[in-house]
């Protein structure tokens, strides 16, 4: 291992630095009353658009599709506080250190001069709300969201850190019906966990996609007051769609998952070989979901 690759792997998670900053710029959110729906899926051809389309029957609510997935909008804010320490920035950085400054400025030290945290936090806030909350807003909706199958736990921990009245619904599905689906598109379609370095191209970059995300689920569900939704139930059960317009305290009609719209069947087989690459990785996380091969 190289000693840039030593440095990045001891740097802090993002909910590591979110505690710090928490117990070191004491940031408060009470006035944050946003309320937006996040649908975090564990892999593509999961049924995000399916509950998607579920949430956008409220003719009051919008989420938005993968909005500008490659941009990794939220995956970089949140990697970025990783940096905030304890020691970092240093105090007399901040502008609002200088309490006797009289904006004298060009007499003083200034080749490291900050706003506050707190201005950075709300940018950031401001920033989400810009691209995702105004134009919902702007087009007759009061509700927004997004869905993604890209975001793990971890962002939607950011996420609620940013908008504590935020309400999370994660999604699973069985991987080796998610695998069947989109394997033959695998190299064709361009996906990527994380444009450009991260390309989903194989079984493996599948396997190891869908195993970081759905671990995640399970372990941050209830840090999250979030809603787990396997798939399978989606469409099988009408008591989960009811459940999950009681979470949202949203009218939803059930109808929805009856249509298919958009989806086509794969007549491609998986072979064998990929299918026990799969389960290699997969295997007793997918079992623990009652998920096994075909």
């Amino acid at each position: 291992m190289t000693q840039s690759e030593k440095m990045f792997k001891s740097i802090q998670s993002v909910e590591q630095a979110l505690e710090i900053i928490d117990d070191r710029f004491s940031l408060s959110r009470s006035d944050v009353i946003d309320k937006p729906i996040f649908i975090l899926a564990s892999s593509w051809r999961s049924g995000s658009t399916l509950l998607q389309r579920l949430i956008n029957s409220n003719e009051q609510t919008l989420i938005w599709g993968e909005p500008f997935a490659n941009c990794h909008l939220i995956q970089n804010q949140a990697d970025s506080l990783r940096s905030l320490t304890e020691t970092y920035p240093q105090d007399k950085w901040f502008l609002s250190s200088r309490k006797n400054y009289e904006k004298k400025l060009d007499q003083q030290v200034t080749d490291n001069l900050y706003p506050d945290v707190s201005d950075l936090v709300e940018g950031y806030r401001n920033l989400i709300r810009t691209v995702y909350k105004t134009p919902a807003i702007n087009n007759g909706y009061k509700r927004w969201g997004l869905k993604e199958v890209r975001l793990t736990s971890k962002h939607g921990i950011y996420l609620q850190w940013l908008f504590p009245n935020a309400q999370f619904l994660l999604l699973h599905r069985n991987p080796y019906e998610a695998y069947k689906s989109i394997h033959h598109h695998l190299g064709k379609w361009n996906l990527f966990s994380k444009w450009p370095t991260d390309q989903i191209s194989n079984v493996f970059d599948f396997a190891h996609h869908w195993h970081l995300l759905v671990q995640g689920y399970l372990e941050d569900a209830q840090k999250l007051g979030a809603m787990v939704i396997p798939y399978e139930r989606l469409y099988q059960d009408n008591q989960v769609i009811a459940d999950i317009s009681h979470y949202l305290n949203l009218e939803l009609n059930q109808n929805v998952v009856k249509q298919k719209i958009g989806s086509s069947y794969n007549k491609h087989q998986v072979p064998k070989s990929e299918i026990k690459k799969l389960q290699k990785i997969v295997g007793p996380l997918a079992e623990n979901l009652g998920y096994y091969p075909f």
